[in-house]
């Protein structure tokens, strides 16, 4: 029977031109990694636990997470037309300050919407229509400023939940909660707000939630669910805040004129009950007289 012959004897018998330290050392190295294979397979057997038929009847499978949705994180971007540059130079400055971004992006969908307002309503005004209500304006300002990041937060958790297995299940979901929580929120501070900046009491703040909130959410109803279904389809997590704004331009147009309504009915009343008040005193100083 012919003995196995290593493989380093068998260099040794053929390189017998090579120097003598790289001969030596690569066989070190060749006998050192034989015996490593040998050791960790050796590891590895020993390690791996022998599974019996028991064991493998009581096995059971994982249960399966859906993962939320995916968020961007660089500033790639479709080619849109002559948009692709803004776009792509949006895209990067959520990427990197998404705060700000948002911010700044609130305080001009903001800017515009008053803007649509008060050019809707110029036709009406008291004083001819010439002139620009700067401090109305203002307000707005602020109070775009201060929802911008409530309101991005909102559609990242909205994006991050509700995430099931149906693509319509989780959708309808998406815009249902958004529905009944969002929107009667953000009408109640964005009412609310506007009058006590104006310098309202509380008690007018009450009254002008009372006058404006029911209403813009019936109205709301025939608009946002219907766009919602669409944002949260085709738009990527961290753009919807900013799709929600551009298409809301016209909504907080509405809700902007909606306010200077109840304000104007607020102040129609105000007078209406002074006027009965001198009128009954007017009566009063006939009689007596």
């Amino acid at each position: 029977m012919r003995k196995h012959i290593p493989l380093y004897l068998q260099l040794s018998r053929n390189s017998r031109s090579i120097p003598a330290i790289s001969y030596n050392r690569l066989l070190f190295q060749i006998h050192r990694a034989g015996l490593y294979i040998r050791h960790s397979s050796s590891d590895s057997a020993s390690a791996s636990p022998k599974t019996t038929s028991a064991d493998k009847r009581t096995t059971t499978a994982a249960p399966i997470t859906i993962p939320a949705e995916p968020i961007s994180t660089t500033g790639a971007s479709p080619r849109i037309g002559p948009f692709t540059a803004t776009y792509r130079a949006y895209n990067c400055s959520q990427a990197k300050h998404p705060y700000w971004t948002q911010f700044f992006s609130a305080l001009a969908i903001y800017l515009l919407a008053d803007v649509s307002a008060q050019s809707l309503s110029a036709q009406d005004n008291d004083k001819g229509g010439a002139s620009w209500d700067l401090p109305r304006t203002a307000r707005n300002l602020v109070i775009g400023g201060i929802a911008s990041i409530p309101g991005y937060k909102w559609f990242m958790f909205l994006s991050r939940n509700f995430n099931y297995s149906s693509w319509l299940q989780s959708i309808t979901t998406k815009v249902v909660v958004n529905q009944i929580v969002f929107a009667p929120t953000f009408n109640t501070y964005y009412f609310g707000m506007s009058c006590l900046l104006a310098g309202g009491s509380p008690a007018q703040v009450g009254q002008r939630i009372i006058d404006t909130v029911p209403t813009s959410l019936v109205n709301s109803l025939f608009v946002w669910p219907w766009f919602q279904f669409f944002n949260f389809t085709f738009v990527q997590a961290e753009m919807r805040a900013l799709t929600s704004g551009l298409f809301a331009i016209g909504w907080q147009a509405y809700l902007s004129w909606l306010n200077k309504y109840a304000e104007r009915r607020r102040h129609a009343s105000e007078m209406a009950q002074v006027e009965t008040v001198m009128a009954q005193d007017v009566r009063l100083g006939k009689s007596t007289a």
